[in-house]
């Protein structure tokens, strides 16, 4: 840690996260073990607050039901987009844990662009192949199906999030998400965005389109767990 803050030039961090904890494979370790050791962190002064990051949601509940660690943030990314709706379901729960909700990911990796992902994304082939449908639509009709992902993540959810992250590659992408929240919409960019819903993700069922276990299997079989 303090090399950390060394590095950094800081005193101390506002909020220190437990990384995509599901790779761990064993909840009650980052519960009674890791979680201890930020707790102690945190005492010392070096950071301020603690936050849980993964992608499998029934997970949170199973570390955060086995801690007594205060646990001030989870970070849920890309379970609130076109495709997969499931962070919904689990924000009372957090709520009832007084937890800080950050939503990231909202283009879902890249999946809802029109470009596309990168070849290693985890979504499955059928998967992929509905958001390329959907943003060859998209472009089209000249539209960024991206900046109506971030808008319907942002805006069209009523379940409160403390906050919404997501990652800024080039200054035109910058410039389109500040757009967003400056400008929203416009008409043609509302009509595609009623559309490619009615198209494309209409009938997509939010419990088999996600990738919950293909990443931590993955990584068993690149360490010979499997």
């Amino acid at each position: 840690m303090d090399k950390s803050l060394e590095r950094l030039q800081l005193s101390y961090v506002d909020l220190i996260q437990i990384h995509d904890f599901e790779f761990c494979q064993d909840p009650e370790k980052i519960a009674k073990e890791t979680l201890p050791v930020l707790e102690k962190i945190v005492k010392t002064g070096k950071a301020r607050y603690i936050g849980i990051t993964g992608y499998p949601l029934e997970e949170f509940h199973k570390v955060l039901d086995a801690t007594d660690v205060k646990v001030d943030t989870v970070l849920s990314y890309a379970r609130n987009l076109f495709v997969d709706m499931n962070l919904k379901a689990h924000i009372p729960y957090f709520e009832s844990k007084s937890l800080g909700v950050i939503n990231a990911s909202p283009t879902g990796m890249g999946l809802l662009t029109n470009n596309g992902p990168q070849p290693w994304h985890p979504a499955s082939k059928e998967i992929k192949a509905i958001c390329a449908a959907a943003g060859a639509y998209c472009a089209s009709r000249g539209v960024e199906l991206g900046k109506l992902s971030v808008y319907h993540n942002i805006y069209n959810q009523k379940q409160p999030v403390a906050t919404t992250l997501l990652g800024v590659g080039r200054m035109e992408i910058l410039k389109l998400n500040m757009d967003i929240v400056t400008e929203g919409l416009t008409d043609t960019e509302e009509q595609v965005l009623q559309e490619v819903i009615e198209k494309f993700f209409s009938d997509i069922d939010n419990n088999t389109a996600g990738w919950e276990n293909f990443e931590v299997g993955e990584y068993n079989k690149a360490v010979g767990k499997e």
